[in-house]
């Protein structure tokens, strides 16, 4: 039986934990917009996984931040090698906690939310890393666009942002 949805309807750890449970052998494949995300099971546990700028646990962290797209459960296809050594529930746990750690940068991202900068900017020293990554945001790039230039998982993208916010350069409006 085909296993489709929408992530809008099943949560993703919802969907993991059937496929877990169920010993199903495959791929999921998850479609985010332009972005595709795929999680390999062998017997129920979760060996690899793909995103577009990563892969193993940071593309399950990656595919965690999205909060809409199709899903689709293919069986009977050829599994790449195992990268993933964490058991499933582990994987899940942490994959719920980067969510929630990540909820406000994923709305600055997605358009919901703005940023702006701080008065204080002058004190604040950040890396090329992280000026190249407020630039990208305040020149309105979109997120697509800002994982290509800079060669940054989702993860990453919204690790680093998190620790400008603490710096105090930016705000969230």
């Amino acid at each position: 039986m085909p296993m489709k949805g929408n992530l809008q309807d099943f949560k993703l750890e919802e969907v993991l934990q059937m496929i877990t449970a169920g010993k199903k052998s495959g791929k999921l494949e998850i479609n985010a917009g332009n972005r595709r995300y795929r999680i390999y099971f062998k017997n129920g546990e979760i060996v690899h996984a793909s995103a577009p700028y990563s892969t193993g646990e940071d593309a399950i962290k990656d595919v965690f931040l999205e909060e809409s797209g199709r899903f689709e459960f293919i069986q009977n296809i050829i599994l790449p090698p195992k990268t993933i050594r964490k058991d499933n529930m582990n994987i899940i746990f942490q994959g719920i906690s980067v969510r929630e750690e990540c909820s406000k940068i994923r709305d600055v991202f997605s358009g919901k939310a703005k940023i702006t900068i701080s008065s204080d900017a002058e004190k604040v020293s950040l890396n090329e890393v992280e000026w190249k990554l407020v630039k990208s945001i305040t020149e309105g790039k979109n997120i697509n666009e800002i994982l290509e230039k800079e060669s940054l998982s989702y993860y990453e993208a919204c690790k680093i942002l998190s620790n400008i916010l603490k710096k105090g350069l930016l705000k969230i409006t």
